[in-house]
């Protein structure tokens, strides 16, 4: 199955890969190079904000695979993020996503996220995502 196709999110905003790993109610597990982030400025750590949305994106994928997908004029909404920042990520690194369900409604899910580089968890939080 092409997961990615779930994403109404296109290059350069697409913060997601390709999904390596689909386990109904159990988990996602996506992939980020961030050689695509060419648009950032040379040797500055990828931005916060870029992390969580592309842990963001991941959700969305695995909130539609665990419900319904987005018809079409509905698009994903990003309700809250509660996030620990642990560590930087430095430009050339490959990212790992692990999403795992905390509550799954119709159209809304509360979700638990994980950012890892080279095994190591660099970013971990919460996120509710919806429909609209």
């Amino acid at each position: 199955m092409d997961y990615l196709r779930l994403l109404p999110h296109e290059y350069p905003l697409r913060l997601v890969d390709k999904v390596e790993l689909y386990r109904k109610g159990e988990i996602l597990v996506s992939k980020f190079d961030t050689n695509r982030l060419n648009w950032l400025p040379n040797q500055t750590p990828i931005p916060e904000s870029i992390l969580m949305e592309g842990m963001a994106q991941s959700a969305v994928i695995f909130t539609q695979l665990e419900t319904r997908p987005l018809q079409k004029d509905e698009f994903p909404v990003l309700g809250a993020i509660n996030a620990t920042i642990l560590s930087r990520v430095e430009p050339g690194q490959l990212i790992t996503y692990k999403i795992k369900p905390l509550r799954l409604l119709q159209d809304q899910a509360v979700i638990e996220g994980s950012i890892l580089v080279h095994q190591q968890t660099v970013l971990r939080g919460t996120l509710t995502v919806g429909i609209s």
